[in-house]
């Protein structure tokens, strides 16, 4: 009896030997390893883009989560594995409620999940909402990067949401040649608040709220929409000066028309075509993809221009992809372990 019980104790030994450590990291961990890292995030998401469009990576649609007798709200899974160094894959959980804009609460909020490559565990969950936001930040700076025709003096901004100002902070680090910013939002009370927070953080700057949308599409470029709608509202371009760069980031502003009227680029043709967006109700209307000019990645490795025509308008429409919140997440995990941030939970798994 006494032989069993030691023989049961040492194969409880082996398989605890077996556990995995895992990290959590919280949202102020997450703040904390990003703060100033702005141009090391664009970098990353170019890393992630160009990967991507290589095939070192394996990315199925997002899955929607919707709710009976509620058109507002959804939880979005996103699935992923990113090869080249980075080797993870992982999902985010990422949830979108407008209506806490009016409970004074972050419309979305999020976690992550990375998973190691060798056994499939869990290594990490973290905190998501930063490097979702902070993701879609760079991939609209770099877009602007390469895409804006001009040297970029003024930006505008449709929609002073939390995107809109992280928007903001990367092209204040990324567009070294910008003096002006633009906002327009249709509650003004908001899009003054959004100045005020930007003032402070960004002094270097000069800010303008503006009265009607066609103020920021006559006067600025590039120009930014990250709004919460879900219908398109800018009928066409006939007041955008032609040569611009729109930033479509929120995907469902522009109408059929207007879309048509650019030449476009997105981050996977068939991720954006998809859930309702302005590029797959253009598809639907016309019947096939061929407005798309291509992705950015093609635009990032010279394979396709940004521009045939001199002052042709441009449009980017990022689908968003999981494999840049893959990015971040591992720069965040190496990071943290680095700097031993975020607490580690012995034998989660």
């Amino acid at each position: 009896m006494k032989n069993f019980q030691t023989i049961k104790l040492n194969l409880l030994h082996e398989e605890r030997g077996r556990d995995i450590d895992m990290k959590l990291l919280s949202k102020s961990d997450i703040f904390s390893i990003f703060e100033g890292k702005e141009l090391e995030v664009i970098n990353l998401v170019k890393d992630a883009y160009i990967a991507h469009f290589n095939g070192r990576s394996s990315l199925p649609h997002s899955c929607f989560l919707r709710f009976p007798n509620d058109q507002k709200n959804r939880i979005i899974a996103l699935p992923a594995f990113l090869g080249d160094s980075y080797n993870i894959a992982g999902i985010k959980w990422i949830a979108s409620f407008p209506d806490n804009i009016s409970k004074k609460i972050p419309r979305a909020s999020s976690l992550l999940i990375l998973n190691c490559m060798d056994t499939g565990r869990p290594i990490a969950v973290m905190e998501a909402s930063i490097i979702s936001a902070r993701r879609t930040a760079a991939s609209a700076i770099l877009a602007a990067q390469k895409l804006t025709l001009s040297t970029p003096k003024t930006f505008g901004i449709i929609g002073a949401g939390p995107i809109s100002y992280e928007i903001l902070r990367f092209a204040h680090a990324g567009l070294t040649t910008l003096s002006n910013v633009i906002i327009f939002d249709l509650n003004q009370d908001r899009a003054q608040e959004f100045i005020d927070s930007a003032k402070k953080e960004f002094p270097t700057l000069n800010y303008r709220v503006a009265f009607r949308l066609d103020d920021v599409l006559k006067e600025a470029d590039p120009i930014s929409f990250a709004t919460n709608t879900s219908t398109p509202y800018l009928e066409n371009l006939d007041l955008v000066p032609t040569g611009k760069t729109l930033l479509h980031i929120s995907l469902r502003d522009l109408s059929i028309e207007a879309i048509l009227q650019a030449r476009n680029f997105t981050d996977d043709i068939d991720h954006a075509c998809r859930e309702n967006t302005s590029l797959e109700l253009t598809e639907k209307k016309i019947g096939n993809r061929d407005f798309i000019a291509g992705t950015l990645s093609e635009v990032l490795e010279g394979r396709i221009p940004a521009r045939t025509k001199q002052f042709e308008t441009v449009i980017f429409s990022p689908f968003g992809l999981g494999v840049l919140d893959l990015a971040l997440a591992k720069y965040a995990y190496q990071e943290s372990n680095i700097k031993e941030e975020g607490k580690l939970i012995s034998s989660f798994v």
